[in-house]
């Protein structure tokens, strides 16, 4: 406990003096023309009080040493422009931390301790600067950008229990911010939420808030009620948002405690351990004012975008595009660019044609496209290229086989949490089973078909075709990105070996000789390259009389059905990597969220049940696994294949960082830099 308090009291006062050096000599991302020198009083006096409030001292250390070793080890280590680095500062600290205390296994703790504060508290060159105060960045954004994506985002709509996944996706992206953040690095980070602590049980969460991010059109800071407003929202009834489930488990479950301390802090209780809650709702629960929302009600609220992030939407058509205006005085970061609109372009070669002549200065574009464009030897064009930034497979619809699930069936006040249409549940499909017992012959029937399916593709063929040669055959779903994890836990040699004929004999065996007739929906939702693949893969499937109907249908206009679990056929869809495999499951596959890609059965309900109070690393790793041979034997969707997303930008537009697990669609479009 002495160790304990010790090390939070100097975590403490080196936080304050991390972020006091940014305020006062400036970071990479928002460089000021002359570095200033450290306030040496008030860094002493933060370490003083830090210790004091405390009651502690750590032996052989007193606050003056502290502050004068950290201080002799920040001014040996800021370049000449006076702006220090994250990673520069959390060594030139570490080692005068060692330095100054006794040599014993306390300070080794100690200097790790810092290591993660700093590594938490301060932005990446890349990242969206988070001071403690933040002071808004006051420029003049000059200049328009034009670009254009593959997916079509429908009706508008700002309520957080009336988004579909298009929207707040493009919210989090532009508009809104999430209470945490990725970096270029894939760390989670705080945006909203400045720090945050929790309990040796871990049951207890405290947030403490940014201050002084302020909503765009006038409508005041964010603060504790618009916080627990907006998880409210996003977990009530009527809710379908794409973390609707998440969220409720989370944050407003029956035996939970969502509660204001004061204006910038918040804490959360759970009844059992919360495990991963800084990457559950990242990039998707966007916070929004209740302010707004209470003052002009909830119809205009829904028709009006009001948010945090670095701009603010001016003009929208829906299907047609969005409009963004730079907010030039913002708590973190204002845009280089004044004005950046969205166009929704679905064909691809409606796009090309807009890049090559200038129209559009960067987009969404399958590798074929991309290099026609590199043949077009066109001045100034760079490329952002990103290597296994995406992931394209086949959704399989209709195996509802946990409509039992207290979260389908009416409560005592007659409530359903998620509602369900009369149609789902239906056993019509080839690949369905009317008995949800694994070992049932009709359960064994409806998994050759799916086996089918997914062993008559060439993936090695579609990752020559339509990804350049620049990709891999994809057996894991959602697995993308952690490669060195599957090896760890056996996974790697799990793979649909490619066999045509084998495949149409498992036809044969589950009772169709003479093939199967689907409909197959061809749609995007973040990128380009799904509806290609999906036409691709129809082909192959002719081969063991597997004939797809092929439907070209938005995102948006197929969802609904995703909702209500009244999906009858198989669709594309492509994905990002996510911070681990557990992140994405219970968002696609639980009873409990609001929407689902295809799949409910009782045994992965429990699955994702016991991941999401394993905080335990090794625990989650050993249900992970699980988790994966589960998903790969059962064929509960069909993996096909990982690519490098490259968007080719034009003369206006020169490369800059953006967030992990956004590739598909980019971000931090408010450090896009003017070309050179």
């Amino acid at each position: 406990m002495h160790l304990m308090k010790r090390t939070k009291s100097l975590g403490f006062a080196i936080f304050i003096l991390l972020l006091g050096l940014i305020l006062a000599c400036g970071s990479e991302a928002t460089p000021v023309p002359t570095p200033q020198q450290v306030d040496t009083a008030a860094i002493q006096q933060a370490v003083e009080q830090a210790l004091s409030a405390q009651g502690q001292q750590p032996a052989g250390l007193s606050a003056e040493e502290i502050t004068e070793q950290i201080q002799a080890a920040v001014r040996a280590t800021a370049p000449e422009d006076g702006s220090p680095s994250a990673e520069e500062i959390a060594q030139q600290v570490e080692a005068a931390v060692q330095a100054a205390m006794p040599e014993d296994t306390s300070a080794a703790e100690l200097a790790r301790m810092v290591q993660q504060v700093v590594a938490a508290s301060l932005p990446t060159p890349t990242a969206a600067p988070a001071p403690t105060t933040p002071s808004p960045t006051t420029v003049e954004p000059t200049g328009s950008l034009n670009v254009a994506v593959s997916i079509l985002f429908g009706a508008a709509e700002f309520n957080l229990t009336n988004q579909g996944i298009t929207q707040s996706r493009f919210d989090s992206v532009f508009t809104h911010d999430d209470m945490w953040i990725s970096d270029t690095d894939g760390v989670n980070r705080g945006r909203l939420v400045r720090d945050w602590e929790v309990d040796p049980t871990g049951r207890i969460f405290t947030f403490r808030l940014r201050e002084g991010a302020m909503f765009s059109g006038g409508w005041g800071e964010f603060t504790a009620d618009d916080l627990i407003f907006s998880m409210e929202q996003v977990s009530s009834e009527e809710s379908y948002h794409s973390v609707k489930g998440a969220t409720r488990r989370i944050f407003t479950c029956d035996e939970c405690d969502l509660v204001k301390i004061d204006d910038y802090t918040v804490r959360l209780t759970g009844p059992t351990t919360i495990a991963g809650i800084t990457w559950n709702n990242e990039s998707h629960l966007n916070m929004q004012s209740k302010r707004h929302f209470d003052t002009v009600g909830k119809e205009q609220a829904n028709r009006e975008s009001v948010g945090t992030n670095s701009w603010e939407l001016v003009d929208f058509r829906p299907d047609s595009f969005r409009r963004l205006k730079a907010r030039s005085e913002h708590w973190a970061k204002t845009p280089n660019f004044d004005e950046l609109t969205v166009w929704e372009l679905q064909e691809e070669s409606t796009r090309l044609a807009n890049f090559l002549t200038g129209l559009i200065d960067t987009g969404s574009f399958t590798p074929d496209t991309v290099e026609g464009i590199r043949t077009e030897n066109l001045p100034g064009i760079e490329y952002m290229s990103l290597p296994g930034g995406e992931y394209i497979y086949l959704p399989i619809y209709g195996m509802q086989h946990h409509l039992d699930h207290p979260d389908h069936l009416p409560d005592a006040n007659g409530d359903v949490k998620v509602a369900v249409a009369e149609s789902a549940g239906d056993c019509d499909l080839p690949w369905v089973s009317c008995d949800r017992n694994l070992d049932s012959t009709e359960w064994q029937n409806a998994l050759k078909v799916r086996q089918a399916l997914a062993t008559s593709i060439d993936r090695g063929k579609l990752v020559n075709a339509l990804a350049g040669g620049d990709g891999e055959p994809l057996y894991l779903l959602h697995w993308t990105g952690h490669e060195r994890l599957a090896q760890e836990l056996g996974l790697d040699s799990l793979e649909y070996e490619y066999d045509p004929a084998g495949a149409k004999e498992l036809l044969g065996e589950a009772g169709y000789p003479d093939g199967i007739d689907f409909d197959l929906m061809l749609t995007e939702f973040a990128s380009a390259g799904p509806i290609a693949a999906g036409e691709a893969v129809a082909t192959m499937w002719q081969e063991i009389g597997a004939r797809a109907s092929l439907n070209r249908v938005p995102y948006a206009a197929w969802r609904p059905c995703t909702v209500d679990r009244s999906c009858k056929a198989i669709s594309t869809h492509n994905n990002q990597a996510w911070v681990e495999p557990m992140r994405i499951f219970p968002v696609f596959y639980h009873p409990g969220n609001a929407f689902n890609l295809g799949f409910e059965h009782p045994f992965m309900t429990d699955l994702l049940d016991r991941m999401s109070v394993a905080a335990d690393w090794e625990n989650r790793k050993q249900l992970t696994a699980e988790l994966g041979q589960f998903t790969f034997e059962q064929v509960v969707a069909i993996p096909l294949y990982t690519r490098k997303v490259i968007w080719p930008l034009g003369e206006k537009l020169d490369q800059w960082g953006i967030q992990a697990r956004q590739a598909p669609f980019l971000s931090n479009w408010e450090f896009a830099p003017h070309g050179t």
